[in-house]
């Protein structure tokens, strides 16, 4: 059963995209003060983790199975963070789609490789 990628449902960030080897947030609100709900959930057997947002926090995790999680729902006011997701593996290929170059520099670029 697949469920339709919401931020409240748990999930496994790799599941979604196998490419991504480490996830990164960092909070530009605080919780509490600019937003009620929206703390990060890390689901375990043993003991779920739960990060409450705050201004300028950098919570960094690996992006497997390990690390089933969730976002509680933002129930009043507006929660900002910025999301990123970081590959130890890359082809060039998949490189030059990433990235965007002037031809001339990519030229350079080329030369190096």
């Amino acid at each position: 059963v697949f469920l339709r990628y919401v931020y409240w449902n748990p999930h496994i960030d790799k599941v979604y995209k196998p490419s991504y080897d480490y996830s990164a947030y960092l909070y530009l609100s605080t919780h509490g003060e600019h937003f009620s709900g929206g703390a990060l959930e890390f689901i375990d057997e043993e003991r779920d983790i739960v990060i409450h947002p705050r201004m300028g926090r950098l919570v960094v995790f690996s992006s497997g199975c390990e690390n089933l999680k969730r976002t509680q729902r933002v129930h009043e006011g507006i929660q900002f963070v910025l999301k990123f997701w970081f590959t130890t593996k890359i082809s060039d290929s998949e490189l030059d789609d990433l990235i965007w170059m002037p031809p001339e520099v990519r030229v350079e670029v080329d030369k190096i490789r």
